[in-house]
């Protein structure tokens, strides 16, 4: 025998939150990306989502439903807002700091991971005298990679070679 969908009204949503300052914390599910959800007819919906469908509010096939104070947790439809890709872009980029320590850390790493060539072997690019074309097999690298790194384009060691003593270094 199936289960009956959950139907939430507007109450038995806000019943599952805390007031923390303005914002109502919401208390149940929360996804991997921090967005409150909830199960309403048979699926699994965005708190926000569910609360403006509820309050009678007509949302646009691909507009999200986002908050408008910072707190992922918040579900409070006073904080919400409707906004299309562009807009809910240029909203969670205000909510991220870009130069923040960690981040840059982050970003760093990944970039290393995915990096193809490793110091050493920039180092014998840049200073060798082999030909591109048997540096690129030899790297398994493109032979534009080998001459961007040469003329200083690619990767921030290349930038290097512009000191002028570089090649006294290392």
């Amino acid at each position: 025998m199936s289960k009956k969908p959950t139907l939430h009204t507007i109450e038995s949503i806000l019943a599952r939150t805390i007031d923390v300052g303005e914002c109502q914390e919401w208390q149940g599910y929360i996804c991997a990306n921090n967005n409150p959800k909830v199960f309403h007819d048979g699926r699994l919906h965005s708190v926000r989502r569910v609360l403006c469908v509820l309050a009678g509010q007509n949302i646009p096939k691909g507009f999200f439903v986002g908050h408008t104070c910072g707190n992922h947790k918040c579900v409070n439809p006073e904080h919400t807002a409707i906004r299309n890709m562009r807009q809910q872009a240029k909203a969670m980029s205000k909510q991220v700091d870009h130069k923040h320590p960690s981040r840059v850390l982050k970003l760093t790493e990944a970039a290393q991971v995915r990096r193809k060539l490793t110091d050493e072997q920039l180092q014998e690019i840049i200073m060798g005298d082999k030909p591109r074309r048997i540096l690129a097999a030899e790297f398994s690298v493109h032979p534009s990679l080998i001459s961007r790194i040469r003329a200083g384009k690619a990767h921030r060691m290349s930038a290097a070679r512009n000191n002028p003593f570089f090649r006294l270094i290392g």
